[in-house]
């Protein structure tokens, strides 16, 4: 009776173990040292597309390609000489295409506590394997897109204002050379964008060849930057100037659809930096383009050095002008705001508006974005934020049920009297925030959350801050709901194939946290009909609409129920 029960459960066991989806296998240390499988379940012959005695007795060798079958065997021998659970990826050969295999190895022992037998479990993970290289690959895209200038491959202007800001905080010495190209728009205006950018390109691997101990960065349309670590030697620095120029100077492009050359002329600004200079990383190479521009008012291909007292007076006048026409708005209390519509993609239904501050002078309303970083660096942005809600806070009735988005500073984030305004608010708000603000204060916004429960967008993503365990943790949290794709990879999405697989890898990670996607900029129905095939949620552009006043606000919703 006991072998009777002992046979069936063995008969039970074996079904069950030919049941199942995952690879099943036993092995056998012989006397000669090598291992031999002795039994295998129908998914491992399914898998390999072998029949049991084509495996059974068989070592690793003898059916797998050999550098698949050593590594299948040291992973044998280790969970046989340790005695333990074993855990290893192993690759795997399936009709020519390489699989990956989640394996544990369990040896099995007698009552001596000898190993007898390695019991083997192994899993098809070729597909998370896959889109986990996948995610390491558009990570590293976007992380060049953030980091570098597409057409040249140096680093973005941002990138190279980050490494002046590294080598200020550090205390380093350090000079800078911004070399701007003389009268290059002829190029353009003359052989086409197509022949400018070739130049541009050639420029930038000859200053690559020449300085590729120092940073680079393409820091404007035909400007260039040199970063000369450990240098802050007016002499020095002077001399890497003239070689630049001369390095220019001398070489000969071809010209695209043209016999011609071009040996390009440039002003190169310098500057050096040491620990006694106070000066803005982010003000610095705005300052340096003033240098150049006092530069070529002598003339062309000049080498100049900045000189804070006559680089910075224009400045200071631009500076100060708009903070007067800002502390004007404020005063009385002229902010507005004007809102874009936001469509659904399938529909063409409006579903969210984007409020964004106006100006009103006159009878004409102006954008903020122009005074935008004189509003920052003067500490009046978030008074205009502060205006902005009271005035949608005032006009709640006509913005009943909804959807608005608005984008605050960082600032407006620590202000106590907005988060309360926030807390208390009747309009439907979702806050939109940059990818820096998401990256860097990623507790705040948490805290702030649970505090006035209002939801986030991230902002401009897919360049600059780009961190996906960021807004993997976000989403974790309940905190975002939408991703708003940077306009910069939306622009000219036409003619760039890169930019579009980019598109379609962040909406494919949108969709896989379960987040909607929305796409800005949208200019003409070239650029719409392309997003659309991509799968974007919602689009925003002048192609649909301009910013409204808040009376035409009410003018669209009334003509939108009118069709509906």
């Amino acid at each position: 009776m006991i072998n009777l029960l002992n046979s069936e459960i063995t008969y039970l066991l074996l079904k069950l173990i030919d049941s199942t989806d995952d690879l099943v296998f036993i092995k056998k240390r012989e006397k000669d040292d090598k291992f031999r499988i002795i039994f295998v379940n129908r998914a491992f012959t399914n898998f390999f597309e072998l029949k049991d005695e084509e495996i059974i007795g068989k070592t690793n060798f003898e059916f797998l390609p050999y550098d698949i079958a050593r590594m299948c065997e040291i992973s044998d021998k280790n969970a046989w000489k340790k005695g333990t659970f074993n855990h290893s990826l192993e690759k795997a050969i399936k009709g020519n295409k390489t699989h990956y295999l989640h394996v544990i190895k369990i040896p099995i022992k007698n009552k001596m506590g000898e190993v007898i037998a390695i019991v083997g479990h192994a899993r098809d993970v070729t597909k998370l394997v896959k889109a986990k290289e996948n995610l390491q690959i558009l990570n590293k895209k976007l992380i060049f897109m953030a980091e570098c200038d597409q057409l040249t491959g140096l680093y973005n202007r941002m990138k190279f204002k980050n490494e002046i800001k590294n080598r200020i905080k550090e205390g380093t010495p350090f000079s800078i050379a911004v070399i701007d190209l003389d009268n290059f728009m002829r190029i353009n205006q003359s052989y086409g964008f197509d022949a400018g950018d070739n130049v541009l390109k050639v420029i930038a691997k000859e200053l690559e060849n020449e300085f590729s101990d120092q940073i680079l960065g393409k820091t404007g349309g035909d400007e260039f930057a040199i970063l000369f670590d450990g240098i802050n030697d007016k002499e020095i620095i002077l001399k890497e100037a003239y070689k630049i120029k001369t390095k220019l100077e001398n070489m000969e492009i071809p010209i695209y659809n043209a016999n011609i050359t071009y040996s390009p002329s440039a002003t190169v600004a310098v500057f050096c930096y040491n620990n006694e200079f106070k000066i803005d990383y982010q003000e610095l190479l705005s300052n340096l383009k003033l240098t150049i521009i006092r530069g070529k008012e002598v003339g062309k291909g000049n080498i100049v050095v900045f000189d804070e007292r006559l680089d910075s007076k224009e400045r200071v006048k631009k500076l100060i002008k708009e903070e007067n026409i800002l502390m004007t708005a404020i005063k009385h209390k002229r902010i507005v705001s004007f809102f874009h519509p936001i469509l659904c993609t399938k529909t063409g239904q409006i579903v969210a508006y984007e409020a964004l501050a106006r100006i009103k002078i006159g009878k004409e309303y102006i954008s903020i974005g122009q005074f935008l970083n004189t509003a920052i660096t003067s500490g009046l942005i978030t008074k205009i934020d502060s205006l902005m809600l009271d005035y949608l806070n005032e006009n709640h009735d006509r913005l009943r049920d909804l959807n608005i988005f608005i984008n605050l500073s960082y600032k407006s984030f620590l202000n106590k009297d907005i988060i309360v305004k926030l807390k208390n608010s009747k309009v439907n708000l979702t806050l939109e925030i940059t990818e820096q603000i998401a990256v860097e204060n990623l507790h705040l916004l948490q805290e702030i959350h649970s505090k006035i429960n209002r939801n986030y967008v991230v902002d401009d993503f897919g360049i600059g801050y780009s961190s996906l365990k960021t807004v993997i943790d976000m989403v974790s949290k309940g905190l975002i709901s939408y991703l708003k794709i940077d306009g910069s990879l939306i622009t000219d999405i036409d003619k760039n194939n890169e930019k579009r697989n980019v598109i379609d890898a962040i909406i494919t990670i949108a969709r896989k946290l379960g987040l909607k996607t929305i796409a800005e900029f949208i200019e003409d129905k070239k650029t719409f009909e392309i997003l659309q095939e991509l799968g974007v949620d919602y689009v925003q552009g002048f192609y649909f609409s301009k910013p409204l006043h808040i009376e035409e606000l009410k003018v669209q919703l009334f003509e939108q129920v009118e069709k509906s």
